[in-house]
């Protein structure tokens, strides 16, 4: 009946040799949670049945009755208890609050039964094998129970039948067929055919096949809960899918007759029967198949091999503002720098101008957003140092993120603050699993354990709620945690989400578990991201002179209107040292759109009041060498419109082009429609696929623009973080974790036999397949027989194994699994990940051929040849929110 579902139908599956491999696969939680309240409210029907199926006679006998009932009823949750402690759950109340839900469900479908009065009689169900015809043999088909009822009457009120009889399949779910799919259901009309088997012949009845939701489609809890306590009420949620017939079961030596439904689905068995092809699968259907990690393996692209180009600064010429900036040496300079202004050849250039002057590598500090922009910048300076420098090895020299400008300082501070050794920067998932356990400890009152780990827009559960919480504490508004006293400011800062908490009572227990949860992290030697930045104001706090120790003497922070207030403020300390002698602040208050980072272009538009009313030069860089005429003038344009911003207009030193085209649309498909269309005929003139990118400000709106593209054969390369959680060699690498730790799950073991065959396994002889089996089976015994540091380095060597492809997504898991102390920590890491990493993700930083699909936020600083704007989505409330300086 299982196959019957969709999985089984597909022709692929059908020719796969080794599906006996994968019957051992681990049950998860919520299938032994839906076998244990099917069984339950089975059990429980019947009993109740047993109870209510004669009417009372008496008074005392209907009180008894009603006693009996509410005995059996408690007996039914007690072994429901027992059933759910057997159980995996990440917290006792969640344990609880689900096994009050499945109770209530339960409760609700077996009172609702017994109590319809057109029942006769419960027949106990019996294991039948069934033929749909066609070959078509549906092994040990058993229906959760049988209902035998009055025969339905015509207008006359003469029964058109002897009796009723329904057959159904308990399911513990909310509906996932429809009454209108009903009729394109195998498994519904096998259990008619089941039926078939048991009217006796001769006899006339009316078949029911249904499936009996416990779960109706309207029912919620919650900030707004709704539960209709009466089962057979469909109105709002159908939980009750049927499909009947009215039969006459043949007399002994009659010819069986095709009814009715036998015409109806007598195409869709034979379709099941011939198979069907791959590409008409289900999306649905190939997320529930067993072979889903192994039939939809997915190569990486592969990057484009760029030679980098070397220039030599008697080639670069510059103008007079970027020579001013070059050779600025002493106070404070703000350089705002339009885009394509030659900020980061610049900045470069007067580093290096600094070391010839005979400034130390150590005392000059470089600070930068993001790593990827730390590591271009120290390319950059150390190019030009080999160039007209003194040539010397620059890999010393501080260029840094404020992170990592606080995890120098944390290496060597941090006994301090608390660590017996220098703390490991913790990811997301590891976040997640340790506040998930404090949670688990502690059952907060306000919090929706129900959903403990959802984290949606309409829905957040306990741990999505506790982390948001933390953050706020930890960040505070200056890097300054938030007291207990201050519940009602950090439940202010929830904002939108502060319905789904209790209140500020529920804000103030989460801000006391968060002292619970700083010190685990310490006494285990652990910081998050963001307490790179927060423990450095720690430091600063207790000694504000500390910085002195560093003796740097030239100060450069790029990207400066990317700044937070802590960020800006540690520069301001910076700037105090004795031996100071200059800060260059850079950035673009126009190209601001990070303010869901806590960033804010104020920093550097008001830098004077920040910085304590220091004395400011400027020199603004405004000559545009990138985009051609036409483009900078329609910015300029553009960005007139800002109200709160430092007043410039960028000059373009190339001629004119074709003119920049601003369309609008009736309709999204409009825009698709004309989307690619222009694609296509700047594919036609010439134009590589690789110099086109289409930028949106949603994941979804490029999404959909891949798959239309792709229908014209055209590639496309998503540049936005991608899910490792899609990566087909994460997977495989967590499916060769399991593998070693259950020797008897050859499903996962031959996930990773397949990636070790580059995804091939479809491709390949069955005797080279099973051959390499055997030899992982043996590699895999090996790795379990061993312990410590060995364990570890011979799983992160069958990890590395598979990285045959360079792929940049599966070697920043790779890397994560490295800063692991044991295999022990590795296991623990990859059952986590399928739990809490469903949005962790990676940016490749290569370039990959195909037409480049970005949102805004990831094409920041990036540049092609034609770029399409699809800007319908920009015009947001939480848009204006962020960038209010921004265009």
């Amino acid at each position: 009946m299982y196959q019957l579902g969709g999985t089984d139908a597909c022709s692929k599956r059908r020719t796969f040799s080794f599906t006996s491999e994968l019957a051992n696969g681990e049950v998860k939680t919520h299938q032994k949670r839906a076998h244990l309240v099917v069984a339950s409210a089975i059990e429980l029907d019947r009993g109740l049945y047993e109870i209510y199926k004669d009417p009372a006679e008496t008074d005392e006998e209907a009180e008894m009755r009603k006693e009996a009932a509410a005995l059996l009823l408690h007996e039914a949750e007690e072994k429901l208890e027992e059933g759910f402690q057997e159980l995996e759950y990440k917290s006792e109340k969640q344990r609880k609050t689900q096994m009050a839900d499945a109770m209530q469900e339960i409760r609700r479908f077996a009172v609702c039964d017994a109590k319809r009065p057109h029942k006769w009689d419960i027949i106990s169900p019996d294991k039948r094998d069934v033929d749909l015809g066609d070959g078509i043999i549906v092994k040990d088909v058993e229906p959760s129970f049988i209902d035998v009822s009055a025969a339905p009457v015509d207008e006359l009120h003469e029964p058109v039948a002897e009796c009723t009889i329904e057959a159904a399949i308990l399911k513990a779910s909310k509906p996932r067929l429809t009454q209108e799919g009903a009729l394109d259901s195998l498994e519904l009309y096998a259990l008619m055919k089941y039926l078939e088997t048991r009217v006796t012949p001769g006899h006339k009845v009316w078949l029911k096949a249904s499936y009996y939701y416990l779960r109706k489609a309207n029912d919620s809890r919650g900030s707004k809960p709704n539960f209709d306590e009466e089962f057979f009420n469909t109105v709002g949620g159908r939980n009750i899918v049927t499909i009947e017939e009215l039969y006459t079961s043949p007399a002994k030596g009659e010819e069986v007759e095709e009814t009715d439904l036998d015409k109806i689905f007598s195409e869709k068995v034979k379709a099941y029967a011939d198979g069907l092809p791959e590409e008409e699968c289900t999306e649905e259907d190939c997320s529930r198949c067993e072979l889903y990690d192994i039939c939809k393996w997915v190569d990486p692209p592969a990057a484009i091999k760029k030679v980098p180009v070397v220039r030599t600064v008697s080639a670069l010429h510059f103008t007079k503002a970027q020579l001013d900036v070059v050779n600025y040496k002493h106070g404070v300079l703000r350089c705002t720098a339009g885009p394509g202004s030659g900020k980061t050849l610049t900045v470069a250039i007067r580093t290096v101008t600094l070391l010839n002057s005979g400034v130390k590598p150590d005392e000059i500090l470089c600070i930068t957003f993001t790593n990827a922009g730390a590591e271009e910048m120290k390319d950059r300076i150390q190019m030009y140092n080999e160039d007209f420098g003194s040539g010397e090895d620059l890999s010393e020299m501080k260029v840094l993120t404020f992170n990592s400008f606080g995890d120098l300082v944390l290496g060597h501070e941090y006994a301090q603050l608390g660590f017996s050794a220098k703390p490991k920067v913790i990811d997301d998932i590891e976040r997640s699993a340790i506040i998930a356990k404090l949670l688990a400890s502690h059952d907060i009152d306000g919090l929706d354990y129900r959903n403990f780990t959802t984290n949606m827009k309409n829905c957040k559960g306990a741990l999505a709620l506790a982390k948001d919480v933390f953050e706020i504490v930890k960040t505070g508004e200056l890097g300054v945690s938030y007291g207990v006293t201050d519940a009602e400011k950090v439940y202010d800062r929830l904002g939108g989400n502060k319905r789904f908490v209790g209140g500020v009572d529920t804000v103030r227990k989460l801000i006391e578990l968060y002292d619970l949860y700083d010190e685990k992290l310490r006494d285990d030697n652990l910081i998050e991201y963001a307490d790179q930045e927060v423990l450095l104001f720690e430091i600063l706090r207790k000694d504000p002179t500390y910085l002195n120790c560093f003796n740097i003497k030239h100060v450069i922070v790029d990207e400066a209107q990317d700044s937070s207030q802590g960020q800006i403020e540690l520069v301001k300390y910076l700037t105090t040292s004795p031996v100071f002698e200059s800060l260059m602040v850079v950035g673009d208050d126009s190209q601001s759109i990070y303010g869901f980072r806590n960033t804010s272009p104020e920093y550097l538009i008001d830098l004077q009041k920040y910085l304590g009313g220091a004395k400011i030069d400027d020199i603004p860089l405004i000559e545009n060498f990138r985009s051609q005429a036409n483009i900078v003038e329609f910015s300029n344009k553009l960005n007139e419109k800002n109200t709160y911003r430092i007043a410039k207009e960028l000059i373009a030193t190339r001629p004119a082009g074709d003119p920049v085209h601003v369309t609008g649309y009736f309709t999204k498909e409009e825009e698709q429609a004309d989307v690619v269309r222009i694609v296509k005929e700047h594919l036609e003139k010439g134009i590589e696929e690789k110099d086109i990118a289409i930028i949106a400000y949603t994941k979804y709106e490029l999404m959909e623009m891949a798959d239309l593209l792709g229908k014209e054969k055209i590639n496309t390369v998503l540049l936005n973080p991608e899910l490792l959680i899609e990566n087909s060699r994460v997977r495989a690498a967590i499916a060769l974790v399991n593998a070693i730790e259950n020797e008897k799950d050859s499903k996962n073991l031959l996930t990773y036999v397949n990636a070790r065959m580059g995804g091939k396994i479809f491709e390949a002889d069955n005797e080279e397949t099973r051959s390499l089996y055997k030899e992982i089976s043996e590699e895999l015994a090996v790795a379990r027989a061993l312990s410590g540091d060995e364990k570890k380095d011979m799983v992160l060597d069958l990890m590395e194994v598979i990285d045959d492809v360079e792929d940049e997504v599966y070697e920043s898991f790779i890397e994560t699994m490295k800063t692991k102390r044991s295999f022990a920590k590795i296991r623990e890491y990859c059952q986590d990940f399928y739990e809490y990493g469903s949005q962790a993700a990676y940016r490749r930083l290569h370039d990959y051929p195909g037409v480049v699909l970005t949102t805004a936020h990831s094409s920041k600083g990036l540049e092609w040849p034609v770029v399409i704007n699809m800007i319908s989505k920009y015009d947001s409330s939480e848009m204006a929110t962020y960038n209010r300086s921004a265009v």
